[in-house]
């Protein structure tokens, strides 16, 4: 697909992956209005954007979350370089648990 600052979906968008090599900043900021509007779960792969990333998704009230394979939970990142895949959920998302 084909995306504009403008593109609308046809359709609630419940979830964002974004694994594209350096690009996921630009992604992001193209995807906003649908995170703001859907609030969709966004997992993204760790770069060197994150801090960006992060700040941009704050405004919407997401934070950043990892997978701990010891405990089976996510929980809260904390630019930790060695996690790979990054969980930004909304305050929405984390009140339905």
């Amino acid at each position: 697909i084909k995306i504009s600052n403008n593109y609308k979906f046809n359709e609630k968008i419940d979830l964002i992956k974004i694994d594209i090599n350096g690009s996921e900043l630009e992604i992001i900021k193209v995807l906003e209005s649908t995170i703001q509007e859907d609030n969709p779960l966004i997992y993204i792969e760790n770069n060197f954007n994150l801090n960006l990333i992060n700040k941009i998704l704050s405004k919407y009230e997401y934070s950043p979350y990892f997978y701990d394979f010891d405990s089976g939970r996510l929980k809260p990142f904390n630019n930790e370089s060695k996690i790979l895949n990054i969980y930004f959920l909304n305050t929405n998302h984390k009140q339905n648990k």
